[in-house]
């Protein structure tokens, strides 16, 4: 689950690659900046900044197969805070940034010959008192042979 953790984390904190042309074009994360890279495993530090984003990601299971190779996949969760007056318009802003990091992405592993995510549920917005949230699910998983 530690590999898991840190490919999410990698991908949330660092560079994002646009595919082609040998190893890709580095582009900078938009999300990270949206977010003023307040991003969190579990829950963030009361009073913090807004926005910010949280992230969890449930037990992994594995499959084995044949030949000694396996499959683990999980399933994580990302969750969006701003304020209600930024409006529903900036948190659909944010939802497409992370929607574009993780949906139908070759991730990096440790451990694993292979990563790849996807996304399961795409959030919207939800009013709770002052605050907006977010909330979007992805699957990760990891080969290895």
């Amino acid at each position: 689950m530690q590999a898991f953790t840190q490919a999410i984390f990698t991908r949330l904190n660092g560079t994002t690659y646009v595919p082609g042309g040998g190893t890709g074009l580095a582009i900078s994360n938009a999300f990270r900046t949206s977010v003023g890279a307040r991003i969190r495993l579990l829950v963030a530090p009361s009073n913090s900044a807004l926005p910010l984003a949280t992230y969890s990601i449930d037990q992994p299971t594995t499959e084995h197969f044949f030949g000694g190779s396996r499959k683990q996949t999980a399933t994580f969760t990302v969750s969006i805070f701003d304020k209600a007056e930024s409006g529903a318009d900036a948190m659909l802003g944010y939802e497409a940034q992370l929607f574009a990091l993780f949906d139908n992405t070759e991730l990096t592993i440790s451990g694993h010959s292979r990563g790849y995510s996807r996304s399961l549920n795409r959030g919207a917005p939800e009013l709770e008192g002052e605050y907006l949230r977010c909330d979007s699910r992805f699957e990760i998983m990891a080969f290895s042979s």
